[in-house]
């Protein structure tokens, strides 16, 4: 059964997404990044939301039903807001779970980022973007998105893992 998910523009990867969404929010206003940093889900998002929605996230919801789209849209929501609220910090290099091992970001509020559900990820992802800018931590804004984007799909244990071998991995060293 084919799942009724956005799709990306042929000529756009992921991270190209991501990135044209970073950009954006830099270009913004003060004000406008402010409204982003105040998103709350199940609140009306400011009108800088949209215009990222309408802008370098246009081409993410063709073809989606209202339903699935309702849901993307969310989850950008918390991804833009989390953007907001670092301060934009980003380093390809860097892995989400490279970032919070280096950060020194307990295993516990590790964990609790990774096993949130979907009513859950919004306070956890921003809890989490607001411990990694107050240490001046960088990270890679696509593992992020990536997270966030999935919860609700069938690929989000392949990105949980893979944030999870970063975070052990560079603790282990």
């Amino acid at each position: 059964m084919q799942q009724n998910t956005p799709k990306l523009d042929e000529t756009k990867t992921f991270g190209q997404v991501v990135l044209g969404v970073s950009r954006a929010i830099e270009t913004m206003s003060p004000g406008d990044r402010a409204d982003l940093r105040r998103l709350r889900p199940g609140e009306l998002e400011p009108p800088a939301f949209w215009r990222l929605i309408a802008g370098p996230l246009a081409e993410q919801f063709d073809g989606a039903g209202e339903t699935r789209r309702a849901e993307v849209e969310a989850a950008w929501g918390v991804v833009a807001s989390a953007m907001a609220r670092s301060g934009m910090a980003f380093d390809k290099k860097r892995s989400l779970g490279k970032a919070m091992a280096e950060s020194d970001i307990s295993e516990m509020r590790f964990l609790r980022l990774l096993r949130a559900d979907v009513r859950q990820l919004p306070a956890q992802a921003h809890a989490v973007a607001q411990l990694l800018a107050s240490k001046g931590q960088a990270t890679h804004w696509i593992d992020f998105a990536r997270l966030v984007i999935s919860a609700n799909r069938s690929d989000r244990e392949t990105t949980r893992r893979q944030i999870a071998r970063d975070y052990f991995s560079s603790q282990a060293k």
